[in-house]
């Protein structure tokens, strides 16, 4: 993808130089939820995690006037829970460890029934804790 607009080039430069410390983010996320977890008895399947790769930067970059402020999903977390109370487990976990920013999260399993079958999820944009920061 050639990228010509200056502010776009910029936006790019200013990520490529910063994901591996983006990478060193998600894996302390990524350790710190995942002991925490552990550490309350939490029963899941597993927890994954992910840095954004440059590519898909530069797509969702586009859309933004300012994507260093704007774009929330530079690190992701992912949690597989068997059973709804698991889910809920996990998110109380979340909400210890994590700064919530309650405006841009949202619990995707309030779109489905309770007699309906779906993809149950709930979705937080957060930051690190004290307590979870290296």
């Amino acid at each position: 993808m050639e990228i010509k607009n200056p502010d776009q080039k910029a936006s790019i430069a200013w990520y490529e130089k910063r994901q591996a410390d983006f990478g060193e983010i998600c894996s302390i996320a990524h350790d710190c939820l995942q002991s925490s977890l552990i550490e309350a008895g939490v029963n899941f399947q597993t927890v994954s995690a992910h840095v954004k790769e440059v590519e898909s930067f530069k797509i969702k970059d586009l859309r933004y006037s300012r994507p260093e402020d704007e774009i929330h999903d530079l690190v992701g977390l992912r949690v597989v829970a068997y059973t709804e109370s698991n889910v809920e487990d996990v998110s109380r976990i979340v909400e210890e460890q994590f700064k919530i920013d309650s405006a841009h999260s949202a619990d995707k399993s309030d779109l489905l029934k309770k007699d309906q079958v779906g993809y149950r999820s709930v979705h937080y944009i957060a930051t690190l804790l004290g307590a979870c920061r290296a």
